[in-house]
């Protein structure tokens, strides 16, 4: 009797060392303001890693919210701090846009399709590709393993890809964005994967529930280039008209923004998913935008076939600045 005891106190003390990596838990969360692909790459890396809990650092948004409710996902954990845990980072690498005060030797490994910026100095799990969405990577790595993805992963995964590579008119997009979204819709029987991207896109357009700061702040990345400090943030929509009539809102939450983060000058994508193009509402310092883009009207302007800060805004922005200082 004794030898099943201790055969079976060792069995809970490894099953416990193995979950919670000791007395710590091992949790994977996205970036900070998480969009749905954040939100969904956490679930995710709990299938592929066992004993990973998903974690969210912020609030979900109306998009994501439906992703959630429509495939019965329950809302990841929101931790507020790093405490002595242990970490997958997924979607994101920089200090920036982690959890606070959370430190190197705490981090497992990192899962992301961003510009990798995150300095390092012992080995890590680190695997990133240069793809439109965090979920196209979590779905190869799930398919390589022969792990099975069920009806409701797989169209989550499907609902932050669409998301991401916005119905696949991102200039980021790959093809293999595109074939895995094929396989995830055929998994989770969406016939029509286009109609099922707008459904998903078009949770943003509810001015009743448009809030200002939420929406500059979900999607805002800050740059510096010689000296300058700017930022760019993004509201991917189907619906212009309607984000526009909100315009005011939202450039009074710009500028103090400018002025309280001491930004030169800030840049809002407002990107209609239908129109293939973006509309930038700009505050502060319009030379660089101008020189980049052409002529600001009453704050704004529009440039067609514009869907990525990425490659179509801060490559742009940069090459005018370093132009500028370097006179």
């Amino acid at each position: 009797m004794l030898k099943f005891i201790l055969i079976f106190l060792n069995i809970f003390i490894n099953i416990k060392n193995f979950f919670h990596f000791g007395d710590k838990m091992i949790y994977a969360f996205g970036h900070k303001n998480p969009d749905t692909d954040s939100i969904i790459s956490a679930i995710a890396v709990s299938k592929l890693k066992e004993g990973v809990i998903p974690a969210r650092i912020g609030d979900i948004n109306p998009e994501t919210r439906f992703v959630l409710d429509s495939f019965k996902l329950p809302d990841p954990k929101i931790i507020v701090n790093s405490a002595e845990n242990k970490y997958w980072l997924v979607d994101h690498n920089s200090e920036e846009q982690t959890i606070d005060g959370l430190d190197e030797d705490q981090i497992l490994g990192i899962i992301d399709h961003h510009k990798f910026s995150r300095s390092v100095t012992k080995a890590l799990n680190i695997h990133t590709e240069p793809l439109g969405c965090n979920c196209t990577i979590l779905a190869k790595m799930l398919f390589a393993e022969s792990i099975n993805v069920d009806k409701n992963l797989a169209g989550a995964m499907l609902g932050a890809i669409m998301s991401d590579t916005v119905i696949f008119r991102s200039s980021t997009t790959t093809d293999e964005d595109k074939e895995v979204a094929g396989k995830l819709a055929e998994i989770a029987g969406i016939e029509d994967i286009e109609k099922f991207g707008f459904e998903v896109k078009r949770m943003a357009c509810n001015l009743k529930s448009f809030n200002p700061e939420y929406e500059v702040e979900k999607d805002f990345k800050k740059f510096e280039t010689g000296g300058i400090n700017y930022g760019v943030g993004q509201i991917e929509t189907v619906c212009l008209e309607d984000v526009q009539e909100a315009k005011s809102m939202v450039m009074e939450v710009l500028e103090n923004k400018m002025e309280k983060e001491n930004l030169h000058f800030i840049i809002l994508m407002v990107t209609d998913i239908m129109k293939k193009g973006t509309e930038l509402w700009v505050t502060g310092a319009p030379d660089f935008v101008e020189e980049a883009f052409g002529k600001l009207e009453n704050d704004a302007l529009w440039v067609d076939g514009m869907m990525s800060r990425k490659k179509q805004v801060i490559p742009q922005i940069d090459r005018v600045i370093e132009n500028a200082v370097n006179v």
